[in-house]
């Protein structure tokens, strides 16, 4: 899960790599700009006998500068939508491996202050049925 966190955050990095990132928590008295990366959910699916699907849920809330009158300012938060809709486009490489999560069901809004934009991030795995811990059948003797 690390893995997956720290992929998403360097790929925030890409476009903001002086923008402050929370992850999972954001303080009190938090810094404007900056970005709140949350994990939601993850559901495991069969893809065949020996291969699954995780599909892991997040959430990105951008909190944009704030103008003179201590309000956001609409199209900053317009053009940060769609450059964070492009960052997440299609997929995203993980951390320290050579492999990529799928991007899906990429959203996004503005709510009062907040552009928030929630993914589905797609990984495969294979399932490791040589574990020690498993019990081998034996001998099967078969009577004729």
């Amino acid at each position: 899960m690390e893995k997956i966190i720290n992929s998403i955050s360097k790929q925030i990095m890409k476009d903001y790599p002086d923008t402050t990132q929370y992850i999972q928590k954001v303080p009190k008295g938090f810094k404007r700009p900056s970005f709140f990366v949350k994990f939601v959910d993850v559901n495991r699916g069969d893809l065949s006998h020996d291969h699954y699907m995780d599909t892991f849920i997040f959430n990105i809330v951008y909190f944009a500068n704030r103008n003179d009158y201590r309000v956001a300012d609409k199209l900053e938060q317009l053009r940060e939508l769609g450059k964070l809709l492009n960052l997440f486009d299609k997929s995203i490489p993980i951390e320290n491996s050579d492999r990529y999560a799928k991007i899906e069901n990429l959203s996004g809004n503005i709510v009062d202050e907040e552009l928030r934009v929630s993914f589905d991030l797609k990984l495969s795995g294979d399932i490791d049925y040589n574990l020690p811990d498993r019990m081998l059948m034996g001998e099967l003797v078969i009577n004729e």
